[in-house]
Parts: C-alpha cells; structure tokens; sequence
C-alpha cells in the first residue's frame, strides 16, 4: 500500500508539474513506480491509478499531446483546477477547524489533521483550539483496524479479516462511531449481505483484496435504511440458555425466565433457564462464548455446536505450542 501511495502521489505532482499534455511513454519514464514494469502490467497499473485519482476527485484532464496529431493521447492536471480557492474563515469557523487536532485520538487521523493546521498556519488563518479545549469532543481510533478499513473506504477497495475465527471479504461503505466503539457497514461477500462488524472484535490486520476492481457505492438513503436496520435488527428467533445469577446480565435482561427442563438437571445447582430472542446467530454466539461458563446453551442444538466450535477454537488458539485444546 506504502509503494502504491507513493506512486499516486508522483503522478500527482508529474501532472501537475507538466506544462503540456503527456503521454504514456512520457509518464512511465518520469513517474518512480513505473520503470521496470513490462508493458501490460504499466497499461494496468496506469489504467487503475487514474480510475483512482478520479475517485478522490482529481481533474485528471485528456488532450493532444502532440498539436499535429488528431489524437487524445496526452494527460495533465491544471493547477488552478486542483489548487483550492483563497481561504476566507472567520474567526469561529477558523476556531472549529481548529479543534480537529483535538478531537481525532489516533495515529489514523491525527497526524493527517496535524498536516491540515499547520497548512492552515502557514496561510496567515490564526486557529483558537485551546479556547475550547473544556468541551473539544473526542473520537478515539486506537482499534488496529481502523487505519486500513479507513484506507478501504477512501479508495472503495474491498478487503479480507477474520471475524469470529471466518475469513470475511467485505466492503466498506461506512465506519460509524457507537457508544465510544468503532462499527464498519457494508457488504459482507462471503455472506452475501449487508453486514455490520465490530472493529474491536476483527482479528487480524484488514488486508486489501489485489487485483480488484472499486465496489459500488450505495446512496445516503439506502445506507441509512441498512445502518438503523442493523442497530437494532428484529429478533427472528429464540434461545434457550442456562445462565448463572450473577452472570450474563445482558442476556438475562434481553430474555425471560423459561421452565427448567429435563437437560438442566444434568448441569447441577446455579443455573437458571431463559429464553432469550436473537437477530443473527453469530452475534448470539459471540455473546454466549465470551460469557464462558456462565452461559451454557440448550437450545437450538445448531446454535450449542456453534459455541462449542468457538471455545474450542479460542483455546487452541491460546494454547502454547504442542498443546491441545478442548477435547
């Protein structure tokens, strides 16, 4: 990702540098990132940054590079397209953007404000942030997946994590901040769904999906629709669980006490039978999982073996080298 940012940013300053149209031959001698490359992998290359730089909005404009030959073969970026217009803040607005040094906490962002301020400093615009350092908000991004699924969604790139000991591949099409916890909507490819993951509970670092094309976006009123959709989903089902009094007390409150049955009196004193409703089952299984013993499932027997497979797959993963896990 490190190489391909800097290609993008050569090309960027090569265009804009450029005093006439360039060709191809002209950009792939003069950009680092494209020597070496045979000449189908710099037509790919080449043809996926431009889709790129057009993505982020860049006026990437098409012209003769040659005034005696008809054809449109030469590319540039026209400084007073790209170059954003004098900046005239009052003081208040200029207080405000200041304080974006103060609210993103997080290597994600924070440097990349950091880089905005002093642009804005050095333009003459004085920034009051420490007036309203009492009631500067805070946006922590300290979950390690934020950075890449960030990435992911500026540019529209799917990626691959594991969630819950699965491989996912998924698009972003929204990060959403919720009770101090960090959320990603989009659509889950292996699932074949809208889904919406919890940073904190993703298990390795996002990886970008090589070779592929930027996903489509959905409109503001579609995305809308799927974010207050899984907020709060419609339960679709129920669980019978055996919970410990002290334990669990989320499960307790979403379910109501059931009768004890006949599997319950296998398990012994301390436990007490609810029947709780639930939207999906993964998100149950993570639930009663991390409970451990507190939370022993009863029914339906398929959400029981998905919990098993759970813990056994924590524990191995926990266990030291050459040491077995569940049996």
């Amino acid at each position: 990702m490190a190489r391909k940012s800097e290609r993008l940013m050569n090309l960027v300053i090569c265009l804009l540098a450029a005093t006439r149209y360039l060709t191809r031959d002209d950009i792939r001698r003069s950009v680092e990132g494209y020597a070496g490359l045979t000449d189908q992998a710099f037509e790919r290359a080449f043809e996926r940054d431009k889709e790129e730089l057009r993505a982020l909005g860049l006026p990437l404009e098409m012209g003769r590079a040659d005034a005696w030959d008809g054809e449109t073969d030469g590319y540039r970026i026209r400084r007073q397209d790209y170059e954003l217009p004098p900046l005239d803040l009052t003081p208040a607005e200029a207080t405000l953007v200041g304080l974006a040094t103060r609210v993103w906490q997080g290597a994600a962002l924070d440097s990349a404000t950091g880089r905005a301020i002093a642009k804005l400093k050095a333009a003459g615009i004085p920034l009051a942030a420490d007036r309203l350092v009492a009631v500067a908000p805070t946006l922590p991004t300290r979950e390690p997946a934020f950075g890449p699924l960030w990435e992911a969604w500026l540019t529209r790139a799917p990626v691959r994590f594991s969630y819950h000991g699965k491989e996912r591949v998924f698009e972003p099409w929204r990060l959403i901040l919720r009770h101090g916890r960090w959320y990603a909507v989009g659509r889950d490819r292996t699932a074949g769904e809208v889904r919406l993951f919890k940073l904190s509970r993703i298990e390795d670092t996002p990886a970008l999906v090589p070779g592929e094309p930027p996903f489509a976006t959905v409109s503001a009123a579609e995305l809308a629709g799927h974010v207050r959709r899984l907020d709060a989903p419609e339960p679709v089902a129920e669980a019978l669980l055996a919970i410990k009094p002290d334990g669990a007390p989320a499960l307790r409150r979403r379910g109501r006490r059931a009768e004890a049955d006949t599997a319950l009196d296998r398990l012994g004193d301390g436990y007490e039978v609810y029947s709780v409703p639930y939207a999906r089952d993964d998100d149950l299984v993570a639930e009663a999982a991390a409970a451990g013993s507190d939370v022993l499932v009863l029914e339906p027997p398929g959400l029981r073996a998905a919990v098993i497979d759970r813990l056994r797959w924590v524990a191995a993963a926990a266990a030291p080298a050459g040491k077995g896990g569940l049996a």
